[in-house]
């Protein structure tokens, strides 16, 4: 009777142990399940929030460039004009509206904006101390808009050239405002500093204005004498 009780017992104990386990492959279960659907859950709102990204990327890149290129000129104009209200009165800040063909070009080109600073208030041409050709370019990935520039600055007879853009932001470690290596006296301004690039620039030419007109003026004096010399050998000639 005692082995029959102990037999018992024991079919009692593995039954119990066989029902725990059963509860915990059970729990398991249903613990991956519930993970299985959570991860579900969140794939597809990350899936959901991509679409939507890229949807906002193509609308971005199928806006029309010329459109958003004209609310940054309204923009940067506005911005000039009214700090020029308030300082930088030996300088000038024009549309440029005149078109220059060079020889071979059917259609021509020109710059945006030129801003000149002079020796003083007066805006004498004979005085002035620098002159920046600027275009703004909001969104333009496929044109060689450095090659343009340069060549529009030159067009200009300009000392300087600036992109105000949010070109290539993707870029590390982009600064506001800088230097383009492969072309002289080019520069990138973002619009929120294109202020602090033309009052630095400003500043700086109307500080040594002296000897900026100094050397002009010597310039001018050497341009001269090669000029009568050029003028003398077609006389001899």
């Amino acid at each position: 009777k005692l082995g029959e009780m102990r037999s018992k017992q024991d079919l009692e104990k593995i039954k119990a142990e066989n029902e725990v386990a059963n509860l915990k492959n059970s729990f398991e279960n249903e613990k991956l399940k519930l993970l299985a659907e959570q991860k579900e859950k969140y794939e597809n709102e990350i899936k959901e929030k991509e679409n939507i990204i890229n949807g906002l990327q193509r609308a971005k890149a199928s806006m029309n460039v010329k459109q958003t290129g004209e609310d940054l000129e309204a923009w940067c104009d506005g911005e000039v004009n009214s700090y020029m209200q308030n300082g930088l009165f030996n300088c000038t800040w024009d549309k440029d509206n005149k078109v220059i063909k060079d020889e071979g070009e059917t259609k021509g080109s020109k710059a945006d904006y030129i801003f000149k600073v002079y020796a003083d208030e007066k805006h004498n041409p004979i005085e002035l101390l620098a002159s920046v050709c600027l275009d703004m370019k909001d969104e333009n990935p496929d044109s060689d808009y450095y090659k343009q520039l340069d060549k529009n600055r030159e067009k200009k007879e300009c000392k300087y050239a600036a992109l105000v853009s949010n070109l290539e932001l993707d870029k590390p470690n982009i600064a506001p405002i800088f230097k383009v290596k492969e072309y002289e006296n080019m520069y990138v301004v973002r619009p929120a500093y294109m202020m602090t690039f033309l009052n630095m620039l400003a500043s700086l030419t109307t500080r040594f204005r002296d000897l900026i007109l100094a050397h002009d003026a010597k310039s001018l004096e050497l341009q001269s004498k090669n000029e009568l010399l050029k003028m003398f050998d077609d006389i001899k000639n």
